[in-house]
């Protein structure tokens, strides 16, 4: 299937025209042919690639903020008073 081109700008009305079995988009006048949705192996493949390095962004995340919390404390002694918190 050939998509359509040139300088012409296409409207909705040609759009609804075309083919129905291609995937089409329409974008400021000009005809873009599209790629077909992923297969559920392909999304599933793409899910564990990004899936670890995002957890251990969180992990990294969440320790940094316990660690600078933890600190916090341990400089304000009259925080570490009030909540039993011994310095040896």
């Amino acid at each position: 299937m050939v998509i359509p081109g040139g300088n012409k700008k296409y409207t909705y009305a040609d759009y609804d025209a075309l083919e129905e079995n291609v995937l089409y988009e329409v974008i400021d006048g000009k005809v873009i042919s599209m790629s077909p949705s992923p297969t559920p192996k392909h999304q599933d493949v793409v899910d564990e690639l990004t899936a670890e390095p995002i957890r251990q962004k969180a992990v990294t995340y969440v320790e940094n903020a316990l660690q600078t919390f933890l600190e916090a404390i341990h400089h304000d002694e009259s925080y570490s008073n009030r909540v039993g918190i011994h310095q040896y």
